[in-house]
């Protein structure tokens, strides 16, 4: 079966970075125009299908069961806007949602999304938002998964089209009256333009009120919590800064609150008594000051909320009376109140050991002083409360239901594991009641660990039908995330990256010291910069899994980060380093995951590509599974499925979605049940 795989040609083709000469065969395989590259990419699937062929049958069981645990049909908790509420629904049988609105007992449908996508077409909805008059809806579509979204702007009465906006980031924000701000990209998908739209006017008539040259930065826009002004943020890894302007005046001008420190971030909202300041400046974890809204300048900055080596502050929104502090303690999200007038405050509770937790004061009215909390954990399926900030009640909106599903019979441990260099990383794990610790349980364990993002311990209806047939699956909180603060960040990233690979490895090392599982029933998953994560893993220790899954992972480092004529490369200096600066080549070369495949028996490897992905372009998991079948001397097979009409996050729809998880599922269980 391997001796049958697709074999790409070698073409001779010498790379030369840092004066070092070296041969790179499959270098050609960027060349997606070329008809003999996508007759490659098309044999890679036909060999992937006929490797999953014996697991088809388990697919299907399992996409049923994934089907029968979600509802037929399902709305969304609504939003008020104006004299009627809106909301999101999925009608039986349908890929997409309906947009709709409700107004006393009458419900009318404003957009149909599955009739805006062709058959067996790509439709991604970015963003959807209704005016706080709730006189008109905008929505952004991307329908090739290049990121890339149209705006449609209609009247919430009748119907009609106002506005079409093309070519931009999908972001959507309103004015109170008719004015509308959004992102465009430039040449390499980074929102470099925020744009001022009245509505009804054609698209060319449209002001560009702030362009960002820099090509490291991102801009983004939003209104403030009290809705008096626009804030524009405009960031890359380690810096940032903003601007801000009224967001009703038609002719107002952004200004820079406070200008550019190289390595330091900091962001504003404004409330009631004027605007707040969330900044790590000489405050690793972050510390929030507030000033007057005539007087910024920093000597005029009172503190709020100061420093803690152990609370990383993550970001701040505004009622009219309360600041609400999301932060992180402990690897968990926690929601902290402070009452503004009398600085007293108080923290939500939640109830599981292990849980995610994220909350959004914008679907009320600002002197409504409540929040909208949405939470689930592994074995409790997402909630949406309303919480009044001032009595502290809770109102249940909505849980959602999940067909033949007890929570009791899970359960979920949440512990330190120690790392070689003596460090205590976070570990979540997940199974059934019962499980046998005698090393033979099927396991998962999932991993990230880059650009400081942190794993939301979820539900996941999708993963009961791993848990009922006896996995463990585990998230490992490793170093290059936040899930321990900042400093677990900058622990993670630079010249300390493999830190990030070696808490992974004893994250699985303790999964089999403690007979959870064994080498022969262990799988890593990782997709982007965790298909990195699980790459470099599997060059370092093949030995500790049976297989790999990476998801359009980012792994051949060197080429692309050489490349300034890809998306997002300058971007990734600040995470990765510089790699014209040959200490950075040189580390970053001895860990990418291409560059160091070696002659040894890898796991099976499961690997997935999107032709239209511009985060991780096809060719470097295209290129990855040629070099490792080149070098594998062991028996596993090195799959790869591309999806030729996607990009970075796959296929769309709500089913077409639940197929691929299936589909991994089932070759899961086909490889570490026996």
């Amino acid at each position: 079966m391997k001796n049958s795989a697709p074999v790409a040609k070698r073409k001779e083709y010498y790379t030369n970075y840092q004066k070092e000469k070296v041969l790179d065969p499959y270098f050609w395989l960027r060349e997606k125009e070329n008809p003999e590259v996508l007759k490659h990419l098309k044999n890679e699937n036909k060999f992937f299908e006929k490797n999953v062929k014996p697991y088809k049958k388990i697919a299907t069981k399992v996409f049923n069961e994934l089907k029968k645990r979600i509802p037929k049909a399902d709305d969304s908790v609504p939003i008020k806007r104006g004299d009627s509420e809106y909301f999101s629904r999925y009608v039986q049988g349908k890929q997409y949602i309906q947009f709709c609105k409700l107004t006393g007992k009458k419900i009318e449908v404003l957009v149909d999304f599955n009739k805006l996508v062709k058959k067996d077409g790509y439709l991604s909805t970015h963003d959807i938002s209704v005016s706080p008059d709730g006189k008109f809806l905008a929505y952004s579509v991307d329908t090739t998964g290049d990121e890339i979204c149209d705006i449609v702007i209609m009247d919430t009465s009748t119907k009609r089209v106002i506005s079409h906006l093309k070519k931009t980031s999908g972001d959507i924000t309103w004015s109170n009256i008719d004015i509308l701000f959004y992102t465009t990209f430039d040449g390499h998908i980074r929102p470099d333009k925020v744009w001022r739209h009245v509505l009804g006017k054609k698209q060319t008539k449209d002001e560009c009120i702030f362009y960002e040259k820099d090509q490291k930065f991102f801009v983004s826009a939003q209104a403030s919590g009290s809705r008096k002004f626009l804030i524009i943020s405009s960031g890359e890894q380690v810096s940032s800064y903003a601007a801000y302007m009224l967001l009703d005046d038609k002719n107002s001008k952004p200004a820079i609150f406070k200008k550019l420190k190289n390595n330091i971030e900091y962001s504003i909202d404004h409330g009631s008594d004027g605007f707040y300041i969330h900044t790590n400046e000489k405050a690793l974890n972050f510390k929030i000051y507030k000033c007057i809204e005539n007087n910024t300048t920093q000597k005029n900055w009172k503190l709020v909320l100061a420093h803690s080596d152990k609370v990383h502050y993550i970001h701040i929104e505004l009622t009219d009376k309360f600041l609400c502090v999301f932060e992180r303690s402990n690897g968990l999200p926690k929601a902290r109140i402070i009452n503004i007038k009398t600085n007293k405050s108080y923290f939500v509770k939640f109830p599981d050991l292990a849980y995610n937790m994220s909350f959004n004061t914008s679907v009320f009215d600002f002197k409504e002083n409540k929040i909208r909390i949405n939470y689930a954990s592994p074995i409790s399926p997402k909630s949406v409360f309303d919480y009044d900030l001032q009595t502290k009640k809770q109102v249940l909106r909505k849980t959602d239901k999940v067909k033949n599903f007890k929570p009791k019979s899970y359960h979920v441990e949440y512990v330190f594991v120690t790392g070689q260099d003596k460090v205590k990383i976070p570990l979540c794990i997940i199974y059934k009641k019962g499980l046998k610790k005698n090393g033979l349980a099927p396991t998962v364990l999932y991993g990230y660990g880059s650009y400081g993002a942190t794993i939301g311990y979820n539900f996941s209806s999708s993963l009961v039908s791993l848990l009922d047939r006896g996995f463990v699956y585990a998230y490992a909180g490793i170093r290059g995330g936040a899930e321990l603060g900042r400093k677990w960040y900058e622990e993670g990233k630079f010249l300390k990256k493999k830190n990030t690979f070696k808490d992974f490895i004893s994250c699985s090392e303790y999964l089999i010291q403690k007979k959870y599982t064994s080498p022969n029933h262990l799988a890593a998953r990782g997709g982007s910069a965790g298909g990195l994560l699980v790459g470099a893993v599997a060059n370092m220790r093949p030995d500790l899994y049976k297989v790999i899954c990476a998801h359009v992972p980012f792994v051949d480092v060197i080429n692309t980060m050489f490349d300034d004529s890809l998306p997002l490369t300058q971007t990734e200096y600040k995470e990765w380093g510089n790699p014209h600066d040959k200490k950075y080549y040189n580390y970053m070369k001895s860990y990418s995951p291409y560059d160091n495949v070696h002659e040894c028996a890898y796991p099976c490897m499961y690997i997935t590509a999107g032709l239209n992905d511009q985060r991780v372009t096809y060719w470097e998991p295209a290129k990855w599974a040629q070099k490792l079948r080149d070098f594998n001397i062991g028996d596993n097979e090195i799959l790869l499925k591309v999806n030729m009409g996607e990009g970075h996050f796959g296929k769309s729809g709500r089913f077409n979605s639940l197929k691929e998880v299936a589909e991994e599922y089932s070759y899961l269980i086909g490889q570490l049940s026996n």
